[in-house]
């Protein structure tokens, strides 16, 4: 956790986010879903906002709550690291915290550790 970003309350995100944002954009243009230029253009502003927010390293305490989560919902490892980054989060400030996703096995999981969750249309 780096700076606070607004009045209104804090940002943040798994370091990991670095790489699976522009692997997803990536991913997407390959199937045809949006284009390599929007992909790229899309990535790029991704990065930026990542710079502004704080970021959840996967060492420590987060892996080993990754490591927990595997074995009580069916999530990816990455899944796994995204979902402990915020709980560790929560944990670490007493805040409430609100898990942004997309995916709906990590949806249900991070609903199911007591997060509230808001799905990008």
């Amino acid at each position: 956790m780096v700076r606070n970003l607004n009045r209104r309350g804090r940002l943040a995100a798994s370091a990991l986010s670095f790489v699976e944002v522009p692997a997803a954009l990536h991913r997407r243009a390959r199937h045809g879903d949006i284009s390599m230029v929007a992909a790229r253009s899309c990535a790029a502003r991704a990065r930026a906002d990542l710079d502004r927010v704080d970021l959840v390293e996967p060492r420590g305490t987060v892996l080993a709550i990754a490591a927990e989560l595997v074995e009580r919902h069916p999530l990816r490892a990455c899944d796994a690291i995204q979902l402990a980054s915020a709980l560790r989060l929560r944990d670490a400030t007493g805040l409430a915290s609100t898990f942004v996703c997309a995916d709906t096995t990590l949806i249900a999981a991070a609903k199911g550790e007591g997060l509230r969750v808001l799905r990008p249309r």
